[in-house]
């Protein structure tokens, strides 16, 4: 699945998305604290991960940063789940032996540990952390003189949120309506395949980028095509939401996110009718 730039997804929290130009100074340093969360209520769990490096010419990474959403959607060509990139060798900071991470439920231990690239991430001690989706989350960095120095930030975590089924075929715009996630500077990614042929294998896919807010409208010139007109089989939803914590200081950045994967989101019924219009003779 294709990202716009400024959303990381996944293990390599930063690097994923890094570039050779940007704006960021050689003597940036930079911290990352990726927050995961993984099911829902009693067994809701927290998957955390950091890193700390200095910015240098070949490393540039894209600075995730939910104020920065509109609302916008954008028609690609779908050529199937991307690859995994994989870590990237950068300059590493120390940020502390221990880098401590409270739950309502539970306190967790990140350390330092080297990945395939030779570089250091801060990963979790004994797994995932118990939580309760909604509450706050702290993180206490105990920093090194040296190095990246310390911070304490306070973030909440999510609730899942719940959609109203997204219809198939539209014959006007698209209404979209789901429960807001309450943070004033959230955002939604919610990634549309389909198939502007009669194959039921997407070869499509449209990306939006929305503030939280709980409903937005695509307009009927992007999605009264393709996307209304594909086959039932070939449509499907999926989603992120995601809130960034910034803190910067002179030459030290430090971006918190925190995000709930959406596997898959709701639609219409399938319709019958078309789909039988569509179904091949049979002789």
């Amino acid at each position: 699945m294709r990202k716009f730039p400024g959303l990381i997804v996944g293990s390599a929290i930063v690097l994923a998305g890094c570039n050779l130009s940007s704006d960021l100074s050689s003597t940036q340093r930079l911290g990352f604290v990726n927050i995961t969360q993984v099911g829902e209520g009693d067994t809701a769990k927290l998957n955390v991960v950091g890193q700390f490096f200095q910015s240098s010419p070949s490393i540039q990474p894209t600075i995730p940063n939910t104020a920065s959403v509109g609302d916008t959607c954008a028609v690609f060509d779908y050529q199937g789940p991307p690859d995994n990139p994989g870590p990237v060798k950068v300059d590493n900071l120390n940020a502390g032996d221990t880098i401590t991470i409270t739950t309502d439920k539970a306190v967790g231990k990140l350390v330092p540990v080297m990945n395939l690239a030779g570089s250091v991430d801060y990963r979790l001690v004994g797994g995932p952390l118990a939580f309760t989706p909604g509450s706050q989350v702290s993180v206490n960095i105990p920093g090194d003189s040296g190095g990246f120095p310390a911070h304490s930030v306070n973030v909440k975590t999510f609730v899942t949120p719940t959609f109203a089924p997204i219809e198939r075929h539209p014959d006007q715009d698209l209404d979209l309506n789901w429960s807001s996630g309450g943070a004033p500077l959230g955002a939604m990614q919610l990634d549309f395949l389909y198939s502007n042929t009669e194959a039921v294998s997407p070869n499509k896919e449209m990306l939006c980028r929305l503030r939280d807010d709980g409903n937005y409208t695509i307009p009927r010139f992007i999605v009264g095509g393709e996307w209304a007109s594909s086959p039932d089989d070939a449509q499907s939803v999926s989603g992120i939401r995601w809130n960034t914590t910034l803190q910067q200081n002179q030459d030290v950045l430090l971006d918190v996110i925190v995000q709930v994967q959406l596997p898959s989101l709701p639609l219409t019924a399938p319709d019958t009718t078309t789909a039988a219009l569509r179904a091949p003779a049979t002789l």
